[in-house]
């Protein structure tokens, strides 16, 4: 039988060489985690330190826990890094849970101390158990793919060395090497939902079936894999999506035509990528805007969590922070070959169009000294092949969105509007000046 050495050994998750913070409860599990680790510290040249934190919960127990990680840690020879939080305080501030602010708190602190401390890994002492439990209240609360995955093996530089370990096999190794840990009462406390799950659900499972936990343990590997398969095609689907920090823009057709389970993942990612928080993005949001690319209304929105919209622009769906409409820039003179800021756009008299720019061509034998980009109003006109045409029309005719057309660069002279920039606008068979207009 494999022990917690052999375990951290073929985890994969350590390199050599790693400088690996332990998160040291006191606890049985970490406890024993960091004693495995220190015994490969030769084998694998690594530097270990541990970091506890105390939450503030049981202030009874907090001392004593201190002075058994001191003296852990000088038993073996590594430092410890001590803090501390009031989950209390962070739980009432937040509306969250006594847990979920425990868990804020702890993560913070220990990436916080890691950063002070060059860690290349932060390692927790997680098992078998411990995925089993996450699996079932994920489960229990209505969840996808990933939350049916369990705790993942590392993410980030976070690492779980003990995943593939049960309880049993900590606390025998723990009594092997006469390790000395204590018991968090709080384990027993039946407000917390994972303590009712670990004391009534885990054993009805075993009883059903004695190796429930490590059956368990397996299909969350065979979930995850699944899990990555369908964020590769997530990854490809989004390849060559335009995102900014706050923006994200997808051609309708594109989600429209995807495999629900990929689409569904991929306006998830999106609304992160354009800056939303995915703990308050729930399936129904990506439903509505997965029927917002069927939509036929060409200018349809819909309201996201966190002050987030999503919107079609004719054959586009956009992503974005939800915004009181600006006013439109101030007209701007343009000068050839330099580049002008004017609102939300870049725009180059004599530019070189791209696939990502809209661009305008004027005949290189008309002047272009005395021109100017403004926003539209009210009666402009501007001349095309077959006459004349109002500039609302014109926008709409090139599906120019409608929440941007009061903001859309206009190319005036003293007398008229000279062009609008269009995108995919192809160059003239004739001697031509471009300008040419990219958003910021």
């Amino acid at each position: 039988m494999p022990t917690l050495v052999d375990l951290c050994r073929s985890s994969g998750l350590l390199r050599r060489g790693d400088r690996v913070l332990c998160a040291l409860s006191g606890g049985a599990d970490s406890v024993a985690m960091t004693h495995a680790l220190c015994a490969l510290r030769d084998e694998l040249d690594l530097t270990v330190a541990a970091a506890h934190f105390s939450h503030g919960l049981r202030p009874e127990a907090a001392e004593d826990e201190r002075a058994l990680v001191q003296s852990l840690c000088a038993s073996l020879g590594i430092e410890c890094l001590f803090g501390a939080g009031d989950t209390c305080a962070r739980a009432q501030a937040t509306g969250k849970t006594a847990e979920e602010a425990a868990r804020e708190l702890r993560y913070s602190f220990l990436e916080g101390t890691a950063d002070a401390w060059c860690a290349d890994k932060i390692a927790t002492a997680h098992h078998s158990e411990d995925n089993l439990e996450t699996m079932l209240l994920n489960l229990a609360r209505g969840t996808g793919l990933r939350g049916l995955c369990g705790i993942p093996p590392s993410r980030g530089r976070v690492v779980r060395p003990l995943l593939a370990a049960t309880r049993a096999d900590i606390e025998a190794y723990a009594s092997l090497h006469n390790l000395v840990w204590a018991n968090d009462a709080s384990n027993a406390d039946v407000r917390y939902a994972r303590n009712r799950v670990r004391r009534d659900i885990v054993p009805a499972l075993r009883a059903l079936n004695a190796g429930a936990v490590q059956n368990a343990s397996r299909a969350s590997a065979l979930l995850r894999e699944d899990y990555d398969f369908i964020e590769t095609a997530v990854c490809a689907l989004l390849a060559h999506v335009e995102c900014t920090s706050n923006r994200a823009l997808i051609p309708a057709a594109l989600l429209a035509q995807a495999h629900p389970a990929v689409a569904g993942r991929a306006v998830r990612t999106l609304y992160a990528r354009a800056g939303g928080s995915l703990s308050v993005f729930a399936r129904a949001h990506a439903d509505a805007v997965l029927a917002l690319c069927r939509s036929t209304d060409p200018s349809a929105r819909v309201s996201l969590p966190g002050t987030m919209t999503a919107r079609r622009a004719y054959e586009m769906i956009i992503v974005e922070h939800a915004k009181q409409d600006a006013p439109a820039p101030n007209e701007t003179a343009l000068v050839y070959r330099q580049a002008v800021e004017w609102g939300e756009w870049v725009v180059t008299l004599g530019g070189v169009p791209d696939e990502g720019c809209a661009a305008a061509y004027l005949s290189a034998s008309e002047s272009y000294t005395s021109l100017i980009v403004r926003s539209r109003r009210t009666g402009d006109t501007i001349a095309t092949e077959g006459g004349t045409k109002s500039v609302k029309k014109y926008m709409i005719e090139h599906k120019i969105p409608q929440i941007m057309r009061d903001r859309w660069p206009i190319i005036c002279d003293n007398k008229k509007i000279r062009a609008i920039p269009l995108f995919g606008m192809p160059a003239p068979r004739y001697a031509a000046i471009a300008i040419t207009a990219r958003r910021k």
